[in-house]
């Protein structure tokens, strides 16, 4: 699950983390950015019929399949709801898929003599009632994508909506759309062996999965940095990936591209050679850092969030993986 008091209530923070969302999803085909945009425009055409419109803005992204792994949907949550027209206190309810979104308690209302903190309870439906102070022009949310890997396949979501209840507690609703792509799910993970040579960190080897169900297409590719020139020659591969180095006095930059469909389960190994010394100490403040990262293709329909699409040579607390030791002392 997520932690949400990593989640720091700021406008920078939240454009953030809508650029980063938008790094993986902007691909889900322009068919499907239409649709959200449609619906937007059909959200704020069902706002508009009240005194009070919701606009929700700068939306956190979650992506689910069905049971079956044959459609991506895309879910969003807003961080930021603009407030029209409200002239007088009123109440808004928020509801969401809890499998996908979680939310924290403590939305904030921007108002002009003020920004105030609005108490409320999250439901286990996945809801939660505000009582909205007058004059507010926005609202702001704290809210992170549920980590669903490896049961992303939970069905259809339910969309969130966000509810203007008038004084008779009739609901005007304003949904913030869903997407669903017809797709063939897939996803790499990556891991490495870390070595420690003349005082840097770097891969010993590195192992490319591919997850499924499905295969990963060819031309993926993974892109790895050693802290350290490599020899090229000297590189071991399987057949199903062909190597790109670019090696300077300091690093070594391997594209590694898959050149045939990875099935589901299979693996390629990229073995580096390293060399005899590796006793020196290691530097504390190395000028690059080695990694092992699966680049995003161009369209990311299909392709499934694993969190190991990347692998750095840190412990999960952030210290340094080395295999350095010490010569003993008389």
């Amino acid at each position: 699950m997520v932690s949400l008091n990593r989640v720091v209530l700021s406008r920078r923070a939240v454009l953030q983390g809508a650029v980063l969302a938008a790094t993986f999803s902007t691909s889900a085909t322009s068919a499907a950015a239409s649709t959200f945009e449609a619906g937007l425009s059909d959200a704020a055409a069902a706002g508009a019929s009240t005194e009070v419109a919701l606009t929700p803005l700068e939306l956190v992204t979650s992506k689910c399949f069905d049971e079956g792994w044959s459609t991506e949907f895309l879910a969003y949550f807003p961080q930021v709801v603009e407030v029209r027209g409200a002239t007088a206190a009123f109440e808004c309810r928020a509801s969401w898929d809890r499998r996908l979104f979680e939310v924290a308690e403590g939305v904030v209302a921007v108002t002009p003599v003020g920004v105030f903190e609005i108490n409320h309870e999250i439901l286990d439906d996945g809801s939660t009632l505000l009582s909205v102070p007058v004059g507010t022009t926005a609202l702001m949310f704290r809210a992170a994508p549920v980590n669903l890997y490896p049961t992303e396949n939970i069905g259809t979501p339910k969309v969130t909506t966000l509810d203007v209840l008038n004084e008779a507690k009739v609901p005007t609703s304003v949904p913030v759309p869903s997407a669903a792509t017809p797709c063939a799910p897939w996803a790499l993970a990556v891991e490495a062996d870390w070595a420690t040579t003349n005082g840097v960190i770097v891969p010993s080897y590195v192992r490319v999965l591919s997850v499924g169900p499905n295969p990963a297409p060819a031309s993926s590719r993974v892109e790895i940095i050693s802290a350290t020139r490599v020899d090229a020659h000297a590189l071991s591969t399987s057949a199903g990936v062909a190597l790109t180095v670019d090696a300077s006095s300091s690093r070594t930059d391997i594209s590694a591209e898959l050149v045939r469909d990875l099935s589901a389960g299979a693996i390629e190994t990229i073995t580096f050679p390293l060399g005899s010394e590796n006793s020196r100490d290691l530097d504390k403040n190395p000028v690059t850092v080695s990694s092992v990262a699966v680049v995003l293709p161009a369209d990311t329909v299909g392709m499934r969030i694993t969190h190991n699409a990347s692998a750095y040579p840190v412990t999960p607390s952030g210290v340094p993986v080395s295999t350095f030791e010490p010569v003993a002392t008389a």
